[in-house]
């Protein structure tokens, strides 16, 4: 399993976010090194706060996580939000991969602070931080200071 490459594809996601006046988030997951779902964040372009990167993508994937826990993994370029990190269980992805969490925004830190309920094993999840960590903070940092 390359991280690296599939974070990269993740990154060109945020790209495509950053130019078109979103978050510079992006997205992709995989099964098998087989690239099944992409997005990006669209919260201000389609006005919809619920827009995240992650959740666009997981609702792609849904028809190969559906009926059983694949061997799925997600990259994403930051650390997920407490809603998409709660899709996240809930698709019962494997492995989560993330670039950057520049503002303790993200929730993968926390995932201690979550109900008994959710260390079942059909909620296990791997958490991998920091891969292209500075790719992805440079991405981010470009949309906050308004550079494109």
């Amino acid at each position: 399993m390359n991280h690296e490459y599939f974070m990269r594809e993740a990154i060109k996601e945020a790209e495509k976010a950053l130019h078109s006046n979103n978050w510079p988030i992006g997205c992709v997951i995989t099964i098998d090194d087989k690239i099944i779902a992409r997005d990006y964040s669209r919260n201000y372009s389609l006005r919809n706060r619920l827009a995240h990167a992650e959740k666009n993508a997981l609702e792609q994937a849904q028809p190969y996580l559906f009926d059983k826990k694949a061997d799925a993994t997600l990259y994403t370029t930051y650390s997920p939000c407490v809603m998409c990190f709660g899709a996240i269980l809930m698709s019962r992805i494997n492995t989560l991969v993330y670039g950057t969490d520049i503002d303790d925004t993200g929730f993968a830190p926390h995932r201690g602070s979550l109900p008994q309920g959710y260390e079942r094993e059909d909620f296990k999840l791997e958490v991998i931080s920091g891969v292209l960590e500075k790719e992805c903070r440079e991405l981010f940092v470009k949309n906050r200071f308004g550079v494109k």
